[in-house]
């Protein structure tokens, strides 16, 4: 399950707040922004959306 492969806890911080302010200017939600930043900060190898 993809759920086993998440092994890494990325912290909110303002540099995870002004990316996710930056991909939300360009058009993503606030949600999908901050999940975004996150996985970005993390230096996530794969990002899983169920977004329609």
């Amino acid at each position: 399950m993809a759920s086993s492969l998440a092994n890494n806890m990325v912290t909110h911080d303002e540099i995870v707040y002004n990316m996710a302010k930056e991909f939300e200017s360009k058009g993503a939600k606030p949600r999908d922004s901050l999940h975004l930043a996150c996985a970005v900060k993390g230096n996530a190898d794969y990002f899983l959306t169920c977004d329609h």
